[in-house]
């Protein structure tokens, strides 16, 4: 678990307060070396740059990626990123409609 947080939203405690908890969490599933907090004091809420390098750097790293094709220098270069619309991202649709299911929700 990767937790990213900033100083200048509702995260900016979780240095001292979420990420200690998760780290004794952790231990009782032999998994302490799995839990990371990248924290950006000077940073607002945004998913920008440096939060997203930090969550490259930890999938690279857990996901044991080749990081070395990587040109990290002087960003990262995320041409190959397509940014879809938001009507592609949704799960329900006219053509795929939410249906209840009695009992489940």
């Amino acid at each position: 678990m990767l937790l990213i947080s900033d100083g200048n939203d509702w995260t900016r405690n979780t240095p001292l307060i979420e990420y200690p908890y998760i780290q004794k969490v952790y231990p009782a599933y032999d998994a302490e070396h799995l839990v990371e907090n990248a924290h950006l004091q000077a940073e607002k809420h945004d998913y920008g740059y440096s939060k997203r390098a930090a969550m490259y750097n930890f999938f690279a790293y857990h996901l044991k990626l080749n990081s070395g094709n990587v040109i990290w220098s002087p960003t990262i270069n995320e041409d190959f990123v397509t940014i879809l619309p938001e009507n592609a991202l949704r799960v329900y649709t006219q053509d795929n409609p939410f249906t209840d299911i009695p009992g489940v929700f």
